[in-house]
């Protein structure tokens, strides 16, 4: 009887350890303390949460040996001056109705690459940008940032039109200070420095997850409603802004 047992336990222990093995093999992420990090095998978090993925902690790093694994971006995006001011824009001032937007005879070609770096809560993805601009119009000035994201991915829709939400904070720099941003920064002499405020939407098919179209704000300005009288950016007040209708390709 004896025997019987020691032969019926060591088979279920064998049993569970090449359960184990198996399993082991499909396992989503490794963890570490709190944190988890992705093997550089696994599909994008973008693509994992399509299909159901739970998450396995508050913080989620990006495989950081490997140049992208799916968690880059390039965005290609134009548009056209905005005169209303982003108070009003943004319902924090005195609203104004789409349709009631005035627009200037300036345009912006840009482009940006952005790389995802971590993910709180399987729902906020934190990306790190560097991008390039070009006005022209009544203007003709390069712009260079770098900013930092939060986006929003979690929505209820997404099995039919894939939706995020972003907000941005960062700098930008332009190679000239144009008479427009003089006019309105309230300053003689602007600043080519400025803070980089730049909100979009993007929405995407579910069968093309990573071909998605962007709507973007793009603005700078010295930000006083955040910073104050800044002397980072020499008391400037607005600045330049655009609606910006893009292509983000991921990979």
């Amino acid at each position: 009887m004896s025997i019987s047992l020691r032969a019926r336990c060591r088979g279920a222990l064998l049993a569970l350890a090449a359960f184990g093995a198996v399993a082991g093999q499909g396992a989503p992420a490794r963890a570490d303390g709190p944190f988890t990090v992705l093997p550089a095998n696994v599909a994008p978090l973008a693509e994992r949460r399509a299909d159901g993925y739970a998450p396995t902690s508050w913080l989620t790093f990006s495989q950081v040996d490997s140049v992208c694994g799916g968690e880059c971006a390039v965005t290609l995006s134009a548009g056209k001056f905005v005169e209303t001011n982003m108070s009003e824009i943004f319902l924090y001032g005195e609203p104004v109705a789409p349709w009631e937007y005035e627009f200037g005879e300036d345009y912006i070609i840009s482009l940006a690459g952005s790389r995802r770096v971590a993910t709180l809560f399987d729902v906020i993805d934190l990306e790190a940008e560097v991008g390039v601009a070009q006005r022209f119009g009544l203007e003709s000035t390069v712009e260079f940032w770098v900013g930092g994201y939060a986006r929003w991915t979690a929505f209820p829709w997404n099995d039919h039109v894939r939706t995020t939400i972003a907000i941005n904070t960062g700098l930008n720099y332009a190679t000239d200070v144009t008479a427009l941003e003089r006019k309105r920064g309230d300053t003689p002499n602007g600043s080519n420095l400025l803070h980089y405020l730049a909100p979009e939407i993007t929405v995407a098919h579910p069968d093309w997850k990573r071909s998605e179209v962007v709507f973007r704000f793009h603005h700078r300005s010295g930000g006083e409603m955040l910073w104050g009288d800044s002397w980072l950016f020499n008391g400037v007040s607005g600045g330049a802004q655009y609606f910006t209708l893009g292509l983000r390709q991921r990979f």
